[in-house]
């Protein structure tokens, strides 16, 4: 069991015993130098695997204790966190556009051009999904207004908005995703109908335009709790009066962490690379919701960010 592993050996043990693909060629390289023997014993004992491996249906998760968030940050701080977030992004969009929205190997760089059919009908799918979360709730699309898909990508969800929305501006922090959306854009024809707009500083989350509807899913999830906190509310204060937002996150991640000094720290170090996944507690969630001048419709559970990590679906309408 000494024998030296590479880096197929380490994607394997992701595949085989996570059930899911690593979360970033850096997360693979932290565990080179290992032997076969301590890669197995560093997957059996990590608190993803157990997690699985205690799992006795759909409801089961691991218990919240040892979750830890600093919420409050000064400006200059969330700044620093969101340019770290726009520059491992912007290196993805450029690099690994179609993969780094959903993470299979088939929408890689290499194969993407055949399987792009399959990234496309992916979206369509979703937002036939979102018009039957709308329809239960008795909640209309703006069919004569304005939807923000915030951290659009490459546009897998923002194109298919446009068949139910008047408007669809697509924001994200990545020129090469943006790039790449307007082009499939103009391919089938519909700027008319969308707008683009990359994200540079917080200020411009203050600048967003008023809309009837704001959606935003595998995204929140990839900035730090402060940042993650500040989007939501600035984007549920885009909202129109009777406005609907519809957006996902993970609410638990056994044994999250996010003291601030050891987050700064940790980038100094070089630490944090590639897909991070934060969280945010539904409780502070729904203080968010609640300052924002909107109320919940409904809260359900999706597998959206992985089978370990408990995650939820909120559906909420402006009431001011």
């Amino acid at each position: 069991m000494s024998k030296t592993i590479d880096r197929d050996h380490i994607v394997w043990a992701y595949r085989l015993l996570l059930g899911r693909e690593p979360e970033s060629p850096a997360a693979v390289d932290q565990h080179l130098g290992e032997t076969l023997h301590g890669l197995r014993d560093s997957f059996l004992r990590s608190d993803e695997y157990l997690a699985q491996a205690n799992r006795r249906g759909p409801a089961p998760r691991a218990p919240a204790h040892g979750v830890i968030i600093e919420q409050l940050q000064t400006p200059e701080t969330l700044a620093l966190l969101l340019d770290h977030v726009g520059a491992e992004w912007s290196r993805l969009g450029e690099t690994e556009p179609h993969w780094s929205v959903l993470t299979a190997d088939k929408y890689s760089s290499g194969q993407i051009a055949v399987h792009l059919a399959d990234f496309q009908r992916s979206g369509a799918k979703d937002v036939r999904h979102l018009d039957t979360v709308l329809r239960r709730n008795h909640l209309a699309w703006p069919s004569q207004g304005l939807c923000i898909d915030y951290g659009c990508g490459v546009g897998r969800m923002t194109l298919p908005l446009a068949t139910h929305c008047a408007q669809v501006l697509g924001v994200d922090i990545s020129a090469g995703h943006l790039h790449v959306a307007a082009q499939e854009s103009a391919a089938q024809g519909l700027g008319n109908r969308l707008q683009w707009l990359q994200l540079r500083r917080l200020a411009d989350l203050d600048s967003l335009p008023q809309a009837d509807m704001v959606y935003s899913a595998i995204v929140l999830q990839h900035n730090p709790p402060p940042v993650m906190a500040l989007t939501l509310d600035r984007l549920l204060r885009c909202l129109k009066p009777g406005g609907v937002g519809v957006f996902q996150l993970p609410t638990h991640i056994p044994g999250y962490r996010f003291v601030v000094a050891e987050y700064l720290q940790a980038l100094r170090d070089g630490q944090h690379q590639g897909m991070e996944m934060h969280m945010l507690p539904q409780a502070r969630v729904f203080e968010i919701i609640d300052a924002a001048g909107c109320q919940p419709c409904e809260v359900f559970s999706d597998e959206a960010a992985g089978p370990v990590y408990t995650s939820h679906t909120f559906v909420v309408r402006a009431r001011r």
